[in-house]
């Protein structure tokens, strides 16, 4: 009987199996990093048709399981790089954020099984990365350049409203796709717009989404799960053609996890691939793309005073009450 005992975030765990290594490796080698290069290529040929808004939200959304498939493994890679195969399946993507965001931060406790007295996103490079160049300051760009690079993609990953994009893309479709353009004027009689030609464009996009998220009422107690919240609209612009190189680097990055930890399991070095772009400059690519403006969220203000708040009891009573319920109230 073989086992492992591991970490994921804080939660200690043991799991038992009789080839548990095995199972580990067989799970470790049948990921297909090059998916998510295949994602890219597909749809970026279809930004150009009639179908154009559905191959972009393809692409943001094969963006985002990219960076959530990226993180788990480097941080299983981290905490378990023995037994990916069930700290993968202990993992939530609360503790995944948890776990990039102390990276990100480079000032946080980390368990981890690879030896590390600090997990910052250039030693993780510098571990994972096994590039072996003539020059030693090629090693040293690649391994740079990989840091630059998964800190990017944290600062992506962490971000509130990319989260509650991919949630409102992935849960029920309930995302529009399509950006906006926001423009600005001075109005010569107040609350009447001024002519169209006197507005200037501060930024804008075709593509990008919008959607709804969950936001506490302003002012409200600090109540843990209140049952009292609105539903505030959000938007975001971003370009198509910047996720098309991130997917690509997205791809390199597991490609060279997964090289690693198949190591870590005893496969000759020597047999193990690692990969990188021949143009450093194609690191910086997905970022070469602007649109002026990326995000907006202007809506109605509600407050403490504007509700009549009840209690939990309240609203079940509420419910239990009511014949058949109405659609709104």
């Amino acid at each position: 009987m073989q086992y492992s005992v591991f970490a994921v975030d804080e939660t200690p765990y043991c799991v038992w199996e009789y080839d548990l290594q095995d199972r580990n490796l067989r799970f470790v080698e049948s990921i297909d990093h090059r998916y998510f290069e295949y994602l890219a290529v597909t749809h970026a040929a279809n930004l150009e048709g009639e179908d154009r808004q559905r191959a972009a939200i393809a692409l943001r959304t094969g963006y985002h399981h990219a960076l959530e498939t990226l993180f788990s493994l480097l941080c299983a890679s981290v905490q378990a790089p023995g037994c990916v195969v069930g700290w993968i399946q202990k993992c939530s993507v609360r503790q995944l954020r948890s776990l990039v965001r102390k990276i990100q931060e480079g000032r946080h406790h980390l368990y981890n099984r690879i030896g590390l007295s600090a997990v910052t996103w250039q030693v993780l490079s510098e571990t994972i990365n096994l590039f072996s160049y003539p020059d030693p300051a090629r090693t040293a760009e690649t391994q740079r350049l990989y840091a630059i690079l998964w800190s990017r993609f944290a600062a992506d990953f962490l971000d509130d409203y990319h989260i509650k994009e991919y949630n409102s893309i992935k849960h029920g479709f309930r995302a529009r796709a399509g950006g906006f353009t926001l423009a600005a004027g001075t109005e010569h009689e107040y609350g009447v717009p001024p002519p169209e030609n006197e507005m200037r464009v501060v930024g804008g996009s075709e593509f990008g989404t919008s959607f709804y998220g969950a936001q506490a009422i302003d002012g409200s107690p600090q109540i843990k799960r209140d049952p009292h919240f609105r539903v505030r609209s959000y938007a975001l612009n971003w370009r198509p053609e910047a996720l098309i190189p991130a997917l690509q680097l997205a791809a390199l990055s597991i490609g060279n996890i997964v090289s690693r930890i198949r190591i870590w399991h005893g496969v000759d070095a020597r047999t193990i691939p690692f990969v990188r772009p021949e143009d450093s400059s194609f690191f910086d690519e997905p970022w070469g793309y602007g649109v002026g403006v990326t995000r907006m969220n202007m809506d109605t203000i509600i407050s403490e005073t504007g509700i009549r708040r009840q209690s939990t009891d309240e609203l079940r009573a509420e419910l239990e009450g009511s014949v058949g319920g109405n659609a709104a109230s």
